[in-house]
């Protein structure tokens, strides 16, 4: 049976991809629900909305597009957060529904109108705690698996790096009494180690890393300087929502920041032992 082939680097980038396009839709959906001037209970239902559609899209995307581990740690990992990010949709949607259980007096409090409504929209701020429980718990097991297989590898890379030939196991004979040594494992067989990356793709990479993190590092500036600006000109009693969705944003890109500048700086090391090596 032939191995699977190698998954092509869309598909080893879905999970970035497939993320940075949820939270581009849900930032959209938030930009255009603060720009309507819309009662107090519409716009909680709408930002609700705004968070459980692009949360529910990326359930569904994950599902046929983010590779499958094969540590079982990984898909553990994997399971948390499909769970995780599920829950926290479908808590946002109930919370959606049960936002017009209650109704504002004019006194400066809600009330309940509808006790089932009312009951929907707390079930489902247990559903979107729970979620985001799960999704803590799926990236803390993401970057467990991460560091588990780096250990393996680089208990394996020693070997694969010395100048003997590998052990390929017991010889094989054919009908006519030759011995044949059994072949190198391929991607997706057990024991395969892939083979370093050319000084061009090293080169492509660096490249590459290096355009996403500085691109990501400006729009982390402008994002500090809103939300620097937005906490700055609030006034006393006003709602600090936009201000605080401003640092949200600049948390997330500068965890980005933060991964391609690490893509970035492995690349350059292993260009600058390269050419040490070959001098």
């Amino acid at each position: 049976m032939e191995a699977p082939a190698e998954p092509s680097p869309l598909r080893r980038w879905s999970p970035l991809w497939t993320s940075l396009a949820a939270v581009a839709l849900f930032t959209a959906a938030v930009a255009a629900v603060t720009s309507i001037a819309l009662d107090d209970q519409t716009f909680h239902f709408a930002l609700y909305v705004s968070v459980a559609v692009p949360a529910l899209l990326l359930v569904v995307a994950a599902v046929w597009l983010w590779p499958r581990p094969s540590s079982q740690l990984g898909t553990v990992a994997r399971l948390g957060i499909l769970a995780g990010l599920a829950l926290f949709g479908l808590g946002n949607a109930l919370e959606a529904v049960g936002i017009w259980g209650w109704s504002w007096n004019g006194s400066g409090r809600y009330v309940v109108t509808n006790q089932s409504l009312a009951q929907t929209h707390d079930l489902g701020g247990l559903g979107s705690a729970v979620g985001e429980a799960l999704l803590v718990v799926g990236v803390l097991l993401v970057a467990a698996d991460v560091a588990q297989r780096r250990r393996s590898s680089g208990r394996v890379s020693p070997s694969r790096e010395s100048t003997s030939a590998p052990d390929g196991g017991p010889a094989l004979t054919d009908g006519q009494g030759a011995t044949q040594q059994p072949s190198e494992p391929r991607w997706g067989e057990p024991g395969y180690v892939p083979p370093p990356p050319t000084s061009g793709q090293l080169e492509a990479q660096r490249s590459s890393a290096r355009r996403w993190c500085l691109g990501f590092g400006a729009v982390a500036l402008v994002l500090l300087a809103i939300t620097v600006i937005g906490y700055w000109t609030l006034q006393p009693g006003e709602d600090d929502l936009g201000a605080g969705m401003s640092a949200n944003f600049t948390l997330f890109v500068t965890v980005l920041v933060i991964v391609f500048a690490r893509r970035w700086r492995q690349a350059s090391r292993a260009l600058r032992s390269r050419g040490e090596d070959q001098s």
